[in-house]
């Protein structure tokens, strides 16, 4: 299983929420299928690591087949699987151990899969990449060191894709607890109680990725989030009122319903200020 791991740069130290999630997948990851798991009270890690929604986010894009990717913070490896389909080359990072075993278990079949268990910004890559990714993993105030090195590693035509939650999504307004803290409006007062989270407005993203010469963006709006997508907004292509007909779910912690939510949405949509309180956004970034 640990054939295509490279240990090299790997600190020795596994978050306790990436063992405990990888103890519960693994066992399941040798099943071809795990609707009857999903069906019968699904964990939040089985939801996260095993749900066939979180592939939406990126399985309708048309990646150049010949081409090389690099995925950062690949996790258990549920992505990844979708990248070795479409693309001639793939190379999947975690600073976690356990996450990168779950992955290779995961992808055993696959000719084309190396994995890097490190931080991201220890590890020595020899190659330039043709796609980089930051699914859910741009997330830490070290953002800008990332995506310096990541313009550092793309190819002169190459992609960075990044998909990550809003600052001001209108579902962390309305009751939904913040990805990281469970806590309610961390997000949009900067984090007060978390020195190792940040998030990004659509103005905040748009200026990290002009600073680094990556000034051709395509802004998508994943609906609810870009966690498990069902449908997929763009600028060509907002919604209208009415569009958006159910709330948020929180999966991982309890929320709360401060305000009605789908009728919010309508008036934003009809004032045309749907990209700013958009719940999470998908990016595909560009010299």
């Amino acid at each position: 299983m640990n054939n295509n791991i490279d240990f090299t740069f790997y600190s020795g130290n596994d978050t306790y929420e990436a063992m405990t999630s990888s103890s519960e997948i693994m066992p399941l990851l040798v099943a071809d299928n795990y609707d009857d798991v999903l069906q019968n009270g699904s964990s939040p890690a089985y939801l996260h690591h095993l749900s066939s929604n979180r592939k939406s986010l990126i399985d309708w894009y048309p990646f150049d087949e010949n081409a090389s990717l690099l995925e950062i913070g690949a996790e258990s490896g549920i992505l990844t699987s979708v990248f070795c389909q479409k693309l001639k080359s793939v190379t999947a990072t975690d600073p976690n151990k356990c996450y990168c075993e779950a992955n290779a278990l995961r992808n055993k079949k696959v000719d084309n899969l190396s994995i890097y268990a490190g931080s991201f910004l220890n590890i020595n890559f020899n190659t330039a990449y043709d796609y980089i990714t930051f699914i859910g993993s741009l997330d830490t105030p070290l953002s800008e060191r990332y995506i310096q090195k990541a313009v550092s590693l793309l190819n002169p035509n190459g992609s960075l894709i990044i998909a990550c939650p809003n600052t001001y999504g209108l579902k962390y307004f309305s009751g939904v607890p913040e990805n990281y803290s469970k806590r309610l409006f961390e997000g949009i007062q900067g984090y007060p109680n978390e020195e190792h989270y940040c998030s990004f407005s659509i103005n905040g993203l748009k200026k990290l990725l002009n600073s680094n010469g990556l000034s051709c963006q395509h802004f998508y709006y994943p609906i609810p989030d870009y966690e498990y997508p069902t449908e997929l907004f763009s600028d060509n292509r907002l919604p209208s009122s009415g569009s958006i007909r159910y709330p948020a779910y929180s999966y991982s912690s309890r929320r709360t319903e401060l305000f009605n939510e789908v009728l919010a949405f309508d008036k934003i949509c009809e004032d045309n200020m749907f990209p700013i309180f958009a719940n999470s956004f998908l990016v595909f970034a560009n010299r």
